[in-house]
C-alpha cells in the first residue's frame, strides 16, 4: 500500500489527508479533532504508519526508543 493512494481505513480521514498532517503532528500543532483523526488512520493504515516513521528519520536521524508494550 502506498501512502499516497486515497486509502479510507474507516478512521474518519483517507491516506492523503492524512499526508497533509504530518508535519503538523510531528509537531504537535494539529488540534485535539485532528489528531485524533490523525491517529486513527495511521493505526490502521500500514502506509501510512510507514510513510510517518520515514519522515520522523528524515527530520531527527537518531535512533528512538523502542516503544514499550
Amino acid at each position: 500500500m502506498r501512502p499516497d493512494q486515497p486509502v479510507h481505513t474507516g478512521g474518519g480521514i483517507r491516506c492523503t489527508e492524512a499526508i497533509e498532517l504530518v508535519t503538523l503532528h510531528l509537531d504537535d500543532a494539529l488540534d485535539d479533532r485532528d489528531r485524533r483523526l490523525f491517529e486513527r488512520h495511521v493505526d490502521a493504515c500500514t502506509g501510512c504508519t510507514r510513510y510517518v516513521a520515514q519522515i520522523r528519520q528524515t527530520i531527527d536521524p537518531r535512533p528512538r526508543p523502542a516503544a514499550a508494550s
